[in-house]
């Protein structure tokens, strides 16, 4: 039985303890991880790609998410998320087939998994494999099998506080049919997502940063107004169309799919540079293999990421490599890191991504990822 419907205002945590009596453990059992005392953050840096060597930039951010783990506990910090994530929960039912049939014709089916969706799902679960403490906010969660369902499977990750999701009589659980082939392409089929909408929020407990996207509606653009006014940074997803959203934001982060689907036969690069320049935000653009462009709020570009390269026989399904791509950049700006190493990072867990079925499942470690990263290809496991 779900638990019953919570308000959907939001009570603000805490103010953190710097004492030297032991924090205050919370009634689920969740660890908390920090990354960077609070002087270390600041806005990025736009470094450009040779201004450092990668692989030492990298050693100095894991030096850097170490020495914030240990500040942390030395202070006692409760109360505190690295991350407030707002929007897409759903569930995603992954069938597995050795090709897409043409009309008329059948195939067999070579896997069929339940899994955890959604944008914000498949982002959390890559920040609860990294470490990062998560407080998960969206969807409002119909009174069903898969609400429960869900529910039960997120209260399995360990950083992820999902304990203020509401849910109503009123309102379907949404779902995924995704079909996805070899080539790691994949057709979805959603229902609810229409009808779907946010929960309100009216506060917020204190984060190192916000993130969201814009599916839930206008409650969305209101939880990113109140993120902005508690002084938070946000990072919007896909949100090029939604002005409401991305003027509190201070990073953008969108796909060239998204942006197909609003001028589909225009130029990806000078429709992201252009809204970089109307919006007045940095910009971050995916381009799948063709790896990913930011560019500054005068529509510029400042840097240029590869792809990461994964051999062909190791890819297993793309579902949910924007929604991980956008964790890595949320990560980065969590530890301090200047743009083009949170790009770096963000392309390797996507490239891991890619490895397993469903959003978030192929994610590695933290640290496995910084290797990744580095050497900008991802090996054969020995």
């Amino acid at each position: 039985m779900l638990p019953p419907r919570r308000p959907g205002i939001l009570s603000p945590a805490p103010v953190p303890s710097t004492s030297a009596a032991p924090p205050q453990r919370r009634t689920r059992k969740r660890a908390w991880f920090g990354c960077l005392p609070s002087h270390r953050l600041g806005r990025w840096p736009l470094c450009r790609p040779d201004a450092r060597s990668l692989p030492v930039a990298l050693d100095e951010a894991s030096a850097l998410w170490q020495h914030g783990r240990d500040t942390t506990r030395q202070h006692g910090v409760s109360g505190l998320y690295d991350i407030i994530c707002y929007g897409t929960i759903c569930q995603d039912r992954i069938i597995r087939i050795p090709r897409y049939p043409e009309a008329g014709d059948s195939v067999w089916i070579e896997s069929d998994e339940l899994r955890p969706g959604g944008e914000a799902v498949n982002s959390a679960i890559a920040w609860d494999r990294w470490g990062l403490s998560v407080l998960l906010l969206g969807t409002v969660l119909g009174r069903d099998d898969r609400a429960q369902w869900l529910l039960e499977e997120l209260g399995n990750l360990a950083h992820v506080d999902a304990s203020l999701l509401t849910a109503s009589h009123r309102a379907e659980t949404p779902y995924c049919l995704i079909l996805a082939t070899p080539d790691a392409e994949r057709t979805m089929f959603g229902r609810y997502f229409r009808e779907m909408q946010g929960q309100p929020v009216a506060h917020l407990p204190e984060a190192r940063v916000f993130t969201l996207d814009p599916y839930c509606g206008e409650n969305a653009a209101r939880a990113a107004r109140v993120a902005r006014d508690r002084g938070m940074r946000v990072i919007a997803m896909d949100a090029v169309d939604r002005p409401d959203v991305a003027s509190c934001a201070e990073l953008v982060v969108t796909s060239y799919q998204e942006i197909l689907r609003l001028v589909p036969d225009g130029d990806v690069r000078s429709f992201a540079a252009r809204a970089a320049r109307d919006l007045g935000r940095m910009l971050v653009l995916t381009l799948g293999a063709e790896g990913s462009e930011a560019y500054d709020m005068n529509g510029v570009l400042v840097h240029r990421q590869p792809a990461v390269t994964v051999p062909k026989d190791l890819v297993v399904d793309a579902t949910g490599c924007g929604d991980v791509y956008r964790a890595g950049l949320v990560c980065g700006e969590a530890m301090g890191w200047p743009l083009p190493q949170s790009m770096a990072f963000a392309s390797a867990a996507a490239a891991c991504n890619l490895t397993a079925a469903g959003g978030g499942a192929g994610v590695r470690s933290l640290d496995e990822t910084l290797e990744i990263a580095a050497l900008g290809r991802l090996d054969r496991p020995e």
